[in-house]
């Protein structure tokens, strides 16, 4: 469990509302809470695809392989495990040109793509840095993860439930009411993955190199809990 990774709790008290968020029956007492853990990723998923256009098919095959056999090099240099790499069948499509182009043969396009997953987020930009130089380009832009996803989604339902708690308690203060136990409880995860950002483009050309912001990756939960309630006497 990777409690150094916690950045920062947010709890969102929605009892300011109550008419909203606090539902009062007969002998029981429903309440929402919520709870946001922002964490440091473990690692940064990155597509890169290489397109190139010939008037045969074999022939832009070639050049994709060529270059993306250049990038797997790269990625191997940077000691990347072999688990980490996907690469994409080739695709070959006809793209024709369009009627005000000089030139009315269609070319064959050949594209293939390169899932690279780094864990050492220091060479985030020295490996988009050389991949683009070799003749890649970024497919979707960055995706940082963590490996513990179970775990901080686990961390973040208790916290969401402890909200609704303490919600339920100062709700009944106010309503002349007792807090028993939970009866039921419902909840939902969001927002589990954040692409990171570039201060340049999610397009990168050689002569642009790029700074990398992965930011923080938020991980919630939103729980509806119902607890028995009685009138205090």
């Amino acid at each position: 469990m990777k409690f150094f990774k916690l950045i920062w709790l947010v709890a969102a008290f929605q009892i300011a509302c109550v008419s909203q968020f606090v539902v009062a029956e007969p002998g029981k007492l429903s309440v929402n809470g919520s709870a946001t853990l922002f964490v440091e990723p473990d690692f940064v998923t990155l597509n890169f695809y290489v397109s190139r256009e010939a008037t045969q098919a074999v022939a832009a095959n070639q050049q994709v392989s060529e270059v993306m056999s250049q990038l797997i090099t790269i990625a191997r240099q940077q000691d990347i495990a072999e688990v980490d790499l996907k690469t994409s069948g080739i695709s070959i499509s006809e793209n024709r040109r369009s009627r005000n182009d000089n030139c009315s043969a269609p070319g064959i396009q050949a594209q293939q793509t390169l899932r690279v997953v780094l864990r050492d987020l220091e060479l985030v930009e020295e490996l988009i840095d050389e991949m683009v130089e070799a003749g890649a380009l970024i497919k979707g832009g960055a995706q940082p993860g963590v490996d513990d996803l179970e775990e901080y989604s686990k961390q973040a339902l208790q916290l969401a439930i402890d909200n609704a708690r303490d919600q339920a308690g100062v709700a009944a203060e106010q309503l002349g009411l007792s807090v028993g136990e939970a009866i039921e409880v419902s909840f939902s995860s969001r927002g589990s993955r954040r692409r990171g950002t570039f201060s340049t483009s999610n397009m990168p050309s050689a002569a642009s190199p790029v700074t990398y912001l992965p930011g923080l990756i938020p991980i919630s939960q939103s729980v509806s809990v119902t607890f028995e309630s009685s009138v205090d006497q």
